[in-house]
């Protein structure tokens, strides 16, 4: 996140923005992400998603937002 999207309450210090596709790399559908599910990245970190946002321009998911927080 930009530094002027940081409001402490909200959006905090060391919060992340991962957006991610609807598909599996293994071509399976996705499910939707949920707030407090866990999220481990390439690295090895695990975060907790703190809010989900799905990008649904024509009703259907093409993406998803997620608010990431260790």
């Amino acid at each position: 996140y930009s530094a002027r999207s940081i409001d402490g309450t909200l959006i905090q210090v060391g919060d992340r923005l991962l957006i991610v596709g609807p598909s599996l790399a293994a071509g399976g559908a996705l499910t939707e992400p949920t707030v407090e599910s866990g999220v481990t990245l390439a690295d090895g970190t695990v975060w907790t998603v703190k809010r989900v946002e799905a990008l649904k321009p024509a009703g259907t998911a093409i993406a998803y937002r997620l608010q990431l927080r260790r």
